[in-house]
């Protein structure tokens, strides 16, 4: 999976803006240029980094380079990711969802899409869906270096420039190359990573493109990583990612667009027991198309989106027993999505917006399945409170992982190769209230994961786990609260969770992933810019996770970071930070049973010409 924690432990606060939500993917409210305050160069070494902010998600890391992303208590196997409106995914496993060599610095902030628009808009994901779109390219250039606990040591370098930035026609390239390196708290627990990436950016009247190449590499190792912590076992991983990708899009008229996206991707896995007990190499491929537009009058349209894709892999661990033989594999999927839109509008200020439609699986591997969804929302944009409201239902469905199916019977990561399509019926109710300097977001679901695979275990012999599918029940409820005082520069962040999960486990078994969850999570955060020359973040969250017997550390840790900025207004071209991660040093294993990452503390130097 993906990576990504230290990778700059600044990462985590020397993370850059402001925090966002769900919502703020909502048609109306998003909006909200005097919510957001001055606009700083935050270094962030990876964007994945940015959905922590996140109330409905979690960033349960093993090391400081690989990370699960899960969303509303499901699996990290059911998460998305878009680049775009291209969908990224990892055929062979989802802890490796976030392995895309896309720096953040290309990339604009984080948006989670959930519910009906990643049942439409999302591929092969049942929860939710982290979405980026590309920058904007200006002409710049910034070179970062950076140091931290432990040996850390980071740079990124890049560069921006426009041939041609015309109001009606735009040509430049950017390039950036990322490092960064540790030794880690304790033998065997050091990292390595290189990143190159390049875009090419093109604009003419209404239609713009990126073209998009990275290269990543990356060794890290840490003890049970993966293997159960029942017997200590040191673990590596040396991953190396290649992506290609073609994103565009185009304004046909006031009510009519179209968008293409294109890439290929491949990721090389070489796994070790250490020292030399076990090896096992993967290479997995991607070859992937999308087209979706926006078609019909103002009030009445729809949205839609077709989705091609192929993938294989080629292992020396994965589909060499029975039922299969070579260690290769393949499958292709065509998703076919069609929302028809109607709004009726009440008044100059508000409407209602009514949503039917349905999405369409396809594979050459399992049945195909019609999923219907639908959704109604108000809006109300009158001048004094603005308002939003919406009922939702939808449907979705995700065919299993490479690892889940192909791994043999037994062992540590048993597999199953009667695994089916898993399917979600989610039922939500949200709503967006903005009143001056103030935003609630309260949002409430109930969502009904049928087929849904985890690897189990009895618990008497935690280190024997074979994948199998669940029947789950979830039930959450989310509140979130935004204070600026905006003469003072200073935001106010709250946040309030609470799930409640009833599976249906075979008889004297649990689960290592689905059943292991935050029941209460509590965040709150400052940011404050202030004395024109810096910036104060304050982020915290006490998560309250339900008891699982593999859990050796605290279930209820506080989660601390702090991060102070320094933009001096004298210089233009210079910003230094500090940052403390881990503040209070919980301990608190984020995965049951996998070794904690300690307090750490770091620091970087920005020049910007």
């Amino acid at each position: 999976m993906k990576k990504i924690l230290i990778l700059l432990l600044a990462a985590n606060i020397l993370n850059a803006q402001t925090p966002t939500s769900e919502l703020d993917s909502l048609p109306v409210l998003a909006q909200r240029p005097n919510f957001t305050l001055e606009k700083k160069d935050f270094f962030t070494f990876s964007p994945v980094l940015d959905i922590s902010k996140n109330l409905a998600a979690a960033l349960n890391k093993r090391s400081e380079m690989q990370t699960d992303i899960v969303f509303k208590g499901s699996l990290f196997e059911n998460s998305g990711v878009m680049i775009g409106n291209a969908n990224i995914y990892d055929p062979q496993t989802g802890h490796y969802l976030a392995e895309f060599p896309v720096p953040a610095i290309m990339l604009e902030k984080t948006n989670i899409i959930s519910a009906v628009e990643n049942a439409m808009q999302g591929f092969n994901s049942t929860s939710s869906s982290a979405k980026w779109d590309f920058k904007k390219l200006e002409d710049t250039a910034l070179l970062t270096a950076g140091v931290g606990s432990y040996g850390l040591l980071f740079q990124e370098v890049y560069a921006a420039k426009n041939a041609f930035d015309e109001e009606n026609y735009q040509l430049g390239a950017d390039f950036t190359f990322n490092r960064s390196e540790a030794s880690g708290p304790f033998e065997n627990s050091g990292h390595l990573l290189e990143r190159y990436a390049g875009r090419v950016f093109g604009r003419y009247g209404k239609v713009q493109a990126n073209l998009f190449a990275g290269y990543q590499s990356k060794d890290y190792a840490w003890d049970n990583m993966y293997y159960p912590a029942t017997v200590h076992m040191p673990e590596s991983e040396a991953l190396q990612t290649t992506l290609i990708l073609f994103d565009s899009s185009a304004e046909i008229n006031d009510y009519n667009n179209i968008n293409l996206s294109a890439y290929y991707r491949r990721n090389k896995d070489d796994y070790r027991m250490l020292p030399n007990i076990y090896q096992a190499n993967h290479e997995s491929e991607i070859y992937y198309a999308s087209i979706s537009g926006r078609s019909g009058l103002e009030n009445i349209f729809a949205t839609w989106k077709i989705i091609f894709s192929q993938d294989n892999i080629d292992s020396t661990a994965l589909f060499v027993s029975p039922p299969y033989q070579d260690g290769k594999y393949s499958r292709t999927f065509l998703k076919l999505s069609l929302l028809p839109t109607y709004e009726y509008i009440i008044d100059n200020d508000s409407k209602l917006v009514f949503k039917a439609g349905a999405n369409l699986d396809i594979s050459n591997r399992y049945s195909n399945r019609l999923n219907p969804v639908a959704k109604i929302e108000y809006e109300n944009l009158g001048t004094v409170i603005k308002q939003f409201y919406a009922v939702s239902y939808s449907e979705s469905s995700a065919l299993p992982s490479y690892t889940a199916i192909g791994s043999r019977m037994g062992g540590p990561w048993g597999g199953n190769p009667d695994l089916g399509r898993h399917i979600n019926r989610n039922y939500e109710i949200e709503g967006q209230f903005v009143y001056e300097n103030m935003t609630l977001k309260p949002r409430v679901y109930f969502r009904q994961d049928r087929d849904i695979y985890d690897w189990i275990y009895d618990a008497s012999s935690p280190s024997m786990r074979i994948a199998q599918e669940l029947q789950g029940d979830v039930f959450g409820f989310e509140f979130e609260f935004e204070y600026l005082v905006k003469d003072a520069n200073l935001k106010f962040s709250l946040g309030y969770a609470y799930m409640y999960k009833s599976i249906d486990y075979p008889t004297n078994t649990t689960s290592f992933y689905y059943g292991d969850y935050a029941d209460n999570k509590i965040l709150f955060s400052v940011q404050w810019d202030f004395l024109d020359d810096f910036a104060f973040i304050w982020k915290n969250a006490y998560i309250h996770q339900v008891d699982n017997n593999l859990r050796t550390s605290t279930r209820n840790p506080v989660m601390s970071e702090i991060k102070l900025e320094y933009s001096p207004s004298w210089c233009e071209y210079l910003s230094c930070a500090v940052a403390v991660s881990n503040l209070f040093n919980t301990g608190f294993q984020e995965i049951p049973g996998v070794r904690a990452y300690p307090r750490t503390i770091s620091a970087y130097l920005t020049f910007k010409y």
